[in-house]
């Protein structure tokens, strides 16, 4: 049982230290539960993008104006996964071992992908929405598209059917970019400063492509192990909304802007154009509340299992049919708790 924020008399949901855009996908009508501000700086940290391997796109393509191409392409709104796929198959894949055995973990290839919840993160880079989520009709499931479909069959590809793509735990991928074994690969935020600091290539943090031209902006995605904060009802209401409401400012001011800024951006990133990317990823965050609600019905992770269980033909029409009726019933309670609970 807990306190709707949107109902506390101290919290102002609107002003810029509540992180919006997640709040509002979070209600459920006119109840928030879960609420978001920029005291949760874990949703830096969890925040998904691309890292690309300066060096090696330099000296495989040609020299600098590879690099400054790529940062002019994003910026036209033109970096999208047709483009990614062409520089992944136009880059020269390298068997680094001496006995020639075959595509291993120690090669070095265009793209190393994480067989684990970066498939996830394909849904809020590609706007492919998961629940709708509206005031008159609460939570409504429009899972199964045609875009759903493709995007499983795209990850089918780069995963099974790409010479230039190896794939593996999101360590291997990590110890491989650093390794100078991989052009890119995807990561969290805060792994650049834990597990890249001392990577001895320049790097840059990119924006993941988007889904096509028509897409009208960049998305990243956020792991979910980000922080949430919800008040019981045998808390003092008004004075929790207090608190939180001053040290949601405070953080604004004083914590926020020096995880982004300075953690992120001002120890590993050098130049102007990585920081001009870094400001893409972070200022295009998306979110769906079937992240939150993952654990009573996994949409989310459909595409993960399809992909690491069915290798030779996706499956995942018939995966989703499978637990469609389960993923009704359980909106369907959901929605009758939230309408139940919704006066606190």
């Amino acid at each position: 049982m807990l306190y709707n924020w949107a109902k506390l008399p101290y919290t102002k949901l609107a002003e810029s230290h509540w992180i919006n855009g997640m709040n509002k996908q979070f209600s459920v009508r006119d109840a928030i539960y879960t609420a978001i501000s920029k005291m949760c700086i874990s949703t830096l940290g969890q925040t998904v993008a691309m890292v690309y391997n300066r060096q090696l796109g330099d000296e495989a393509f040609g020299g600098e104006e590879f690099t400054n191409g790529l940062f002019e392409t994003i910026r036209n709104q033109e970096w999208t996964y047709d483009k990614l796929m062409q520089i992944v198959n136009e880059y020269q894949y390298e068997d680094l071992s001496e006995t020639n055995d075959g595509r291993t973990a120690d090669d070095r290839y265009a793209l190393y992908m994480t067989l684990d919840w970066s498939i996830d993160t394909w849904h809020a880079a590609w706007e492919i929405p998961m629940i709708r989520n509206t005031e008159k009709n609460g939570l409504e499931d429009v899972y199964m598209t045609d875009k759903v479909i493709e995007y499983a069959n795209r990850m089918h590809t780069m995963y099974h059917n790409t010479n230039n793509i190896f794939y593996g735990k999101q360590w291997d991928a990590t110890q491989a970019f650093k390794s100078n074994r991989a052009l890119f690969t995807t990561i969290e935020l805060a792994s650049t400063i834990s597990n890249l600091s001392d990577m001895e290539n320049p790097y840059t943090i990119l924006p993941q492509p988007k889904y096509d031209e028509n897409q009208k902006d960049y998305r990243s995605a956020m792991f979910d192990n980000y922080s949430v904060m919800s008040i019981p009802i045998s808390a003092d209401p008004a004075f929790v909304s207090l608190i939180v409401e001053a040290l949601s400012i405070s953080s604004e001011d004083n914590v926020y802007p020096v995880y982004r800024v300075e953690a992120l951006q001002g120890l590993y990133l050098s130049d102007t154009g990585s920081y001009e990317m870094l400001d893409i990823v972070l200022n295009n965050v998306s979110w769906d509340i079937a992240t939150l609600l993952n654990e009573h019905f996994p949409m989310m992770t459909i595409v993960r299992f399809d992909v690491m269980n069915n290798p030779m033909n996706s499956q995942v029409t018939q995966a989703y049919n499978g637990m469609k009726s389960d993923i009704a019933d359980a909106l369907q309670d959901i929605m009758e708790a939230f309408d139940m609970f919704q006066d606190n």
